[in-house]
């Protein structure tokens, strides 16, 4: 499986859930950090910066999956 095919596995499992949930369900699927373990730096940056997250460019691997863990 290439970088693209599991940043967008990961995108698509942080996408909230559409027509089985009821109106009231906003809950969103978190990624596992076994998930997140098999990516590398640069697509754990890619993967902060399209959830909008701040501060990460910074980070090191470790610290960037807890975040995104989180």
């Amino acid at each position: 499986m290439g970088f693209l095919d599991k940043f967008k596995n990961l995108i698509r499992l942080n996408q909230p859930h559409k027509a089985a949930c009821a109106p009231a369900c906003n809950t969103k699927r978190t990624t596992t950090t076994s998930d997140l373990d098999s990516l590398k730096v640069v697509e754990l940056k890619a993967l902060a910066k399209e959830r909008g997250l701040k501060g990460y460019s910074t980070l090191k691997k470790a610290d960037l999956v807890q975040l995104l863990s989180e």
